[in-house]
């Protein structure tokens, strides 16, 4: 399983306390201020550990404990969720602190910060979305860049590459917009932009192109294709999910977020039309009796792909969701087409 991006536990943070913990108390002295948030932090205790990281930047900022509080600080408003504060205190470390020991941590918090913030823009908030992925792809790629041997490379490495998924699916979306306003040029442009730059999105972007080209709005409706191995769960050509074909190109360490299992294929219709689900994907299990199942999105590891869960989860009205490994789907699916092939020996 692909390490949490969020490896800074409470034991790493232990390792960067300089001195003894010290009981809590009303204090102005910089070790000791630190020393209680620092514990409330470890304990759990978010509102607190806030509250005092932020009476040590506001009164004794100047201190040795000024820059590790103000990183401790941005690392609390991340754990209550609070994903703006997380930023903006990372940015402020950075840029009150450049020469500090541990820049490279700053820049992660950052990049996943603002990737949190654009996994929960409104669907239909291009703009918001795409500044704050482009926000969090480019903290990932300094790091990666400034800090190669840091902690966090393999984690933004990660990341880095989902954010650029994610921007190919907002440029697609912005091109389908052009698209059914009649804008065709704009449209085109759009499509080249996101072929060019975004390969996972290439084949999407040059059929957007093509209608572009063609100056023809999308088709409303169309005459059925000749069904193909695991289509069934497609639903009608004009609305863009994937196949299972597209599941089994993906990483299996990667995740997704099942959104629906069902016997009822016009429920999962019905669902990606409502929910205008761009980037999602369709795959069918079972022998005796049939399941459709939609999933959306690839995500590098749990706890993205967990936060992506919750905000789908609110934004579709759904009772529940689940985060899925990529792997564990395949083995299924592969595990069934190895029943059919031996059933029909």
């Amino acid at each position: 399983m692909t390490r949490l991006p969020i490896v800074i536990t409470c034991v790493c943070l232990s390792l960067w306390l300089v001195g003894c913990a010290v009981a809590p108390s009303a204090t102005s002295d910089p070790r000791e201020l630190y020393a209680s948030a620092h514990t409330a932090l470890r304990n759990g205790n978010l509102e607190a550990a806030v509250e005092q990281f932020q009476s040590l930047e506001a009164h004794v900022r100047a201190s040795a404990y000024g820059p590790q509080g103000l990183l401790e600080l941005s690392y609390a408003y991340y754990k209550q969720q609070d994903y703006a504060a997380a930023l903006a205190a990372a940015d402020r470390y950075r840029h009150r602190y450049p020469e500090h020991a541990i820049t490279d941590y700053a820049l992660y918090l950052q990049g996943l910060s603002a990737l949190q913030i654009a996994l929960a823009a409104p669907a239909h908030d291009l703009k918001e979305r795409e500044e704050r992925l482009r926000l969090s792809h480019k903290q990932f790629a300094t790091l990666l860049q400034r800090y190669p041997n840091s902690a966090y490379r393999d984690n933004a490495a990660h990341s880095i590459t989902y954010a650029k998924q994610e921007l190919g699916r907002v440029g697609l979306a912005h091109a389908r917009r052009e698209l059914e306003a009649s804008n065709f040029d704009a449209a085109a442009a759009r499509g080249r932009q996101v072929a060019q730059n975004y390969p996972s999105a290439a084949e999407d972007a040059n059929a957007i192109i093509q209608q572009a080209m063609g100056r023809q709005r999308p088709a409303k409706s169309a005459s059925p294709r000749p069904p193909r191995a695991n289509d069934a769960a497609l639903p009608s050509p004009d609305v863009a999910v994937q196949t299972v074909t597209w599941l089994q190109n993906q990483n299996p360490s990667h995740y997704t977020v099942n959104l629906l299992t069902t016997d009822d294929e016009k429920a999962l219709q019905r669902m990606v039309r409502s929910g205008q689900l761009h980037g999602g994907a369709t795959y069918v299990t079972g022998m005796d009796r049939i399941q459709y199942h939609l999933v959306h999105g690839i995500y590098p590891n749990e706890q993205i792909a967990t936060v992506a869960a919750v905000q789908m989860r609110k934004r579709l009205g759904l009772d529940e969701v689940s985060v899925q490994r990529l792997g564990a789907i395949l083995a299924q699916l592969a595990g069934e087409s190895d029943v059919v092939t031996s059933a029909n020996r």
